[in-house]
Parts: C-alpha cells; structure tokens; sequence
C-alpha cells in the first residue's frame, strides 16, 4: 500500500478535509492488517517477534481511524466575538 501524499501536507496546513483523509487512511490500515494479522496468527507459523513488529501497525490504523471520527476538541474565537466580549465590559 502506498503512502497517502496528502497526509502530511494537511497535517501542516490544517485542512478541513484531514478526517476525512484520516479516515480513509485509517479504514484502509486497519482492513490491511485485519486480514495479515488473522492469517497469521490462524496459521499459527508466525514467530513471535513477527507478530510484536505488525500489531503496532494495526494500532495506528486504529488511531487515524479515531482522529477522524473524533476531531479537535479547541475552540476558536472568532475577532467579532472577542469585540463583543469587550464591549460587554465596558459597558458595565
């Protein structure tokens, strides 16, 4: 599978459209490893060492797969409100 370019050109400049990026990265990890990961261990020849190095994998599949559904949790403030708040103050 080939890296997605635009992953890390959204993480720099916050795009709107990087859970969804995230999201589809994520769902296309995850499916990959599901299935190497099942075959392996259903097969029962994998040592180990190789399972320990493919489980992290997984996880960061899954990890994309919660950034996109879950998002930012920061608020912004807008300058109009910021002007507002002030004008509340002043005016009391």
């Amino acid at each position: 599978m080939a890296p997605c370019p635009s992953q890390p050109l959204c993480h720099l400049t916050s795009k709107p459209w990087f859970n969804t990026t995230c999201l589809i990265h994520g769902t296309s990890v995850s499916t990959s490893m599901v299935a190497i990961l099942s075959e392996l261990t259903g097969s029962n020849k994998a040592s180990e060492t190789l399972l320990k190095m493919y489980y992290p994998f997984m996880g960061l599949g899954v990890l994309a797969i919660l950034r996109a559904l879950l998002g930012h949790s920061s608020k912004k403030i807008s300058a109009h409100s910021k002007r507002s708040a002030l004008a509340r103050k002043k005016g009391t």
